[in-house]
């Protein structure tokens, strides 16, 4: 009887199948012993809770890797929103927002411009925000006009 041959690359995606595959299950059991035992849950949560917020921004910096200049600048929002659980989440939202204005996104421009008006209110940002509100205006974004009617 002749067996059949299996070629290399169909043998390495099937030990990375069998990887994943681990991977998974390890992760499936962690889930369901943390969601059975409650106080071990809230244990970890209380304990790593940086840790988890870090596995969060990650995320977000994975998917935003992978996403358009729209999609960047939400992604970017909802770190600045997630400031309010944590701090750690000021640092990579506000350099999001930075690549992505800098990139010629507008209303990642205003964003950013509206964030240096406001949050640090000193001369030097004053003037950087308006460059960036200058940037977005050249492109004919509206509220960009607007905030430079204002100043």
């Amino acid at each position: 009887m002749d067996k059949k041959r299996i070629s290399k690359p169909r043998k390495y995606f099937r030990s990375g199948l069998l990887a994943v595959l681990l991977l998974s299950f390890i992760f499936f059991s962690t889930v369901v012993t943390l969601r059975l035992n409650r106080s071990l849950h809230w244990q970890v949560v209380r304990d790593h809770k940086e840790t988890l917020f870090k596995f969060d921004i990650l995320q977000y910096q994975t998917l935003a890797f992978f996403s358009d200049r729209e999609s960047r600048h939400h992604i970017a929002q909802k770190l600045l929103k997630n400031t309010f659980f944590s701090p750690i989440y000021t640092d990579p939202g506000i350099e999001m927002l930075k690549d992505n204005a800098d990139d010629g996104y507008a209303p990642s421009q205003v964003a950013y411009g509206d964030y240096l008006s406001y949050r640090f209110p000193l001369e030097r940002n004053h003037k950087e925000a308006i460059t960036y509100f200058e940037m977005a205006a050249s492109q004919g974004y509206e509220p960009a006009q607007e905030r430079l009617q204002n100043k």
